[in-house]
């Protein structure tokens, strides 16, 4: 099956779309009218963007409205669902950010705390200077947008991040990086105490299931 990739850039330029359609969807509406300005909103995108599947849901007066459009695997045509699996890619940040102010607040972490001093096989390496808040807003100096593929794996991202060198001092560059916030994330859940899926399940969203 070929999971596609609803990315954030394209869930924002579909909202934008919903924005300036010019709809006014308060007050009563029938399922054929939002579905209509859904449509007219979600059909440019798709075109413009080469996007093979998207599903849609609005909220609207308390009541949930669904509706999906295209192919959820483009090998064997199957329709985008109401129970479609979409990749959740950077929506998990938040997540990740919810979850490092939640162990803030309840005084478990402290943002101006050094990488090694949460994680303390990181001593000796760069995050001896680099601190949770930086790797959070993407200023710890030079990570890369993605491990490299000798490092993706969970049993090497430690090693990497333990002989990897800065390009920039700590605080003075930002450079959008996923090591870099889930090292965050990471860190957030060591505070905590518990392994970072465990503590997103039991403690942020434990009414989620």
């Amino acid at each position: 099956m070929h999971n596609l990739r609803l990315s954030k850039a394209l869930s924002y330029s579909a909202f934008g779309l919903f924005l300036s359609t010019g709809y006014c969807v308060a007050g009563n509406h029938t399922d054929q009218q939002i579905e209509a300005v859904v449509k007219d909103a979600v059909t440019p995108v798709m075109q413009q963007q080469n996007i093979p599947g998207m599903a849609v849901a609005i909220t609207l007066n308390g009541q949930p409205h669904y509706f999906n459009y295209g192919v959820a695997s483009k090998e064997t045509g199957k329709a985008v669902t109401e129970e479609t699996l979409f990749e959740i890619g950077s929506v998990s940040k938040t997540y990740t950010a919810t979850l490092a102010a939640y162990a803030q607040a309840s005084g478990k972490l402290s943002l101006s705390d050094k990488a090694s001093q949460i994680l303390p096989e990181l001593r000796g390496s760069a995050f001896d200077n680099i601190s949770a808040l930086q790797l959070g807003t993407y200023s710890g100096g030079g990570l890369p947008l993605q491990f490299p593929s000798d490092a993706d794996t969970p049993d090497t991202m430690l090693g990497y991040f333990k002989q990897w060198k800065p390009t920039y001092t700590p605080g003075s560059h930002r450079q959008y990086s996923n090591p870099s916030l889930g090292l965050f994330g990471y860190l957030a859940a060591q505070r905590m105490g518990a392994p970072f899926d465990e503590v997103m399940e039991k403690i942020l969203l434990p009414n989620s299931a």
